[in-house]
């Protein structure tokens, strides 16, 4: 144990070191000058998804959590063109105690009618996930 004395952190900072010289590593470069930065673009598009959240869990409690379900999962994939428009979108939900078929619908409906910005690449995704439970 006297050697962990002589380094102030012992086997915990020398992980960490090694965490940190990797993520340093790996981190992305600068995005070229008038080039919007991806992590931008996703936060944007992380965003916008966000913004229908309210509208999501209503939709959990209107077709499952009134119906007597204890808790519904909701995940949401959607895949954005250059222009900001919904080409595609992933819906899982998870109903514990219900049906989730119209939760699925209404959530649909709602993921379709968010506002996603223009990107820089031909094609983008944003992912959500939310959990509503019964109280």
């Amino acid at each position: 144990m006297s050697h962990l004395r002589s380094r102030p952190w012992g086997r915990l900072g020398a992980a960490l070191i090694l965490f940190l010289a990797a993520q340093s590593a790996a981190a992305p470069k600068a995005p070229a000058k008038g080039k919007k930065s991806p992590k931008g673009q996703s936060s944007a598009l992380s965003n916008a998804l966000n913004e229908k959240g309210g509208q999501v869990q209503q939709c959990a409690i209107d077709h499952a959590l009134e119906k007597g379900a204890k808790k519904v999962d909701v995940d949401v994939r959607v895949t954005i063109n250059k222009q900001g428009g919904v080409v595609d979108t992933k819906i899982d939900v998870k109903v514990e105690g219900g049906d989730g078929a119209k939760v699925k619908e209404c959530v649909e409906k709602v993921v379709r009618t968010a506002k996603f910005p223009a990107v820089a690449t031909p094609l983008a995704t944003a992912e959500r996930h939310w959990t509503t439970v019964a109280q």
